[in-house]
């Protein structure tokens, strides 16, 4: 019966959107389980991470950082700040004594499985990192004081880091490394400034640079010194997928237009040097063009659009939420769209730029990067799985861009969050905004999508991009800044009939399932 249940749903939605139809969003009832309030003065929240392995949550506050249940309850709170700094002092702890106190903010929390080790990282002294035992966070696991500034020192400055492989260190054997990118600040000297780089990469035992040449390229990029004050870069997410590490990101068009856009950069992970560093345009939508990306998740596809998108549903697929934004304005307007990338179509899209380059078509850049030169046309042949072997024609800012039409747009509000699910043979994405709701979204195809119920989170609270899954499944995450909720993915236990249960088109819900529960109820009695 279940399979009749899905194929009458799916009819519906086939039907519904051959006329246009955009359903009407249900008002959801108590979706939230539990919740967590810093209880040190209201401590505003910056960052959460959620253990894989255990379901422990780990939240950066201002001042604080709390160890917490599953069910959200607090287990452990450590200090953090204020500390005595200043913008004058050296990057290292413990040696600013005349300095101010100032408040500590959480700028990433990273979770390194393979030493059991919580990182996080603040704007403390210039952006430094500690290290702290996951069984334990109140235990420092940091010998001695860390002294690499690693993260912007601002509130206001954009950092994004996650873990994935790097370079091989010569034995075949790629170590897993920090791939960080961090926004520019003014604040503070500039020989300090100057050690935190756009992009890198970074060992995870002391932060430092992974690999550094006085003759080759090292494993960082920096932005060109005339630029520096002048050409700011937002890092919005970042992932590793099929031996590349990507970073999103949202900055000026060009180091001469005064319009923002959103880009998408790629190194490979075997390639020390960063020969390999291709940067394109990142698009969503086609004749309304999303420019602002503000969000992104990694992650599959359900057999229903895995079939649609032509890929199987083992393969990666970039989901990013968008919204539009005004001529020079890197605010945000109240309409968002939902864009789908199968990572298998990127990939071809970075190799078709960097093949052509190779061909000698086109300039190696981006300026705000290097100096803009013609390509230099070569014999080498570019495949998909090209790693920058040479000191050639890098790095590569591709004409094409990454562009696909809008899968679902939303006309009246400011797409904050997205994280996707797979239940049955669909997919579902759970879209955060600005004002506080998390609208649940069916996602039948790259060009339909039906949204179908709102949950009130936090009223009038930004939901903040970090959205994570329980380890069942069966709970999101929200943070927003005075509030970490627990949201269950579905409530199917208020259909009471077959009618109501089709009728509300949840792909978590089936009348099957329902009848399963109460007979399973039935038999416990």
């Amino acid at each position: 019966m279940k399979g009749v249940v899905y194929a009458s749903l799916r009819m519906w939605r086939n039907v519904a959107f051959l006329v246009l139809v955009m359903p009407l969003l249900y008002v959801s009832g108590d979706y939230i389980v539990s919740s967590f309030q810093s209880s040190k003065n209201g401590s505003t929240m910056n960052h959460y991470v959620v253990n894989k392995n255990t379901g422990k949550i780990y939240v950066g506050a201002v001042n604080r950082l709390y160890q917490l249940s599953p069910d959200l309850k607090e287990e452990i709170n450590v200090s953090t700040g204020p500390i005595k700094s200043s913008p004058q002092c050296p990057p290292q702890k413990y040696s600013c004594e005349s300095g101010q106190f100032t408040d500590t903010y959480n700028k990433v929390l990273v979770v390194n499985y393979a030493s059991q080790e919580l990182i996080a990282c603040s704007t403390q002294f210039h952006g430094i990192c500690e290290k702290r035992y996951l069984a334990n966070m109140s235990i420092s696991n940091t010998n001695k004081p860390l002294s690499n500034p690693v993260v912007a020192n601002s509130l206001n400055a954009t950092t994004f880091a996650f873990i994935a492989p790097g370079p091989s260190q010569g034995n075949g054997v790629q170590p897993n490394v920090l791939y960080v990118g961090a926004t520019r600040t003014n604040i503070g000297l500039r020989i300090y400034r100057d050690l935190v780089p756009a992009f890198c990469i970074r060992n995870l035992d002391n932060f430092e640079i992974a690999y550094k040449s006085p003759v080759e390229q090292s494993s960082k990029k920096e932005i060109e010194t005339q630029h520096r004050e002048t050409f700011k870069v937002n890092y919005i997410y970042g992932f590793s997928s099929e031996k590349f590490s990507y970073m999103l990101t949202v900055q000026k068009a060009n180091t001469q237009d005064e319009r923002y856009a959103s880009k998408i950069f790629r190194v490979c992970q075997n390639d020390k040097n960063f020969y390999s560093y291709a940067e394109l345009s990142f698009k969503c939508g086609s004749n309304r063009v999303y420019n602002l990306v503000q969000a992104a998740y990694l992650a599959k596809a359900g057999s229903t659009l895995a079939q649609n998108l032509g890929i199987p549903t083992t393969e990666d697929v970039l989901y990013a939420v968008f919204s539009h934004g005004q001529t020079n304005k890197l605010e945000p307007q109240p309409r968002s769209a939902l864009c789908i990338y199968p990572m298998r179509i990127v990939r071809k899209i970075f190799t078709q730029n960097i093949r052509q380059c190779f061909k000698g078509l086109g300039n190696i850049g981006p300026e705000h990067l290097t100096k803009s030169t013609l390509c230099q046309k070569t014999k080498l042949q570019i495949d998909d799985n090209y790693c920058g072997t040479l000191d050639i024609n890098t790095p590569i800012a591709g004409t094409v861009p990454v562009e696909v039409p809008f899968t679902q747009d939303f006309p009246s509000i400011i797409a904050s969050a997205v994280a996707v699910s797979i239940t049955y043979d669909y997919t579902v994405a759970f879209i955060g905004t600005t004002v506080g709701t998390i609208i649940k979204v069916s996602i039948e195809s790259s060009h339909s999508a039906m949204p179908y119920e709102t949950i009130h989170v936090a009223p009038d609270q930004r939901i903040f991009p970090d959205l994570y899954f329980d380890l069942d499944k069966e709970h999101l995450y929200a943070m927003t800044p005075n509030k970490l909720s627990k949201v269950r993915v579905e409530d199917c236990s208020r259909y009471t009939s077959c009618s109501d249960c089709i009728g509300v088109k949840d792909p978590y819900c089936g009348w099957c399932t329902l009848e399963n529960n109460r007979m399973s109820e039935a038999t416990k009695s």
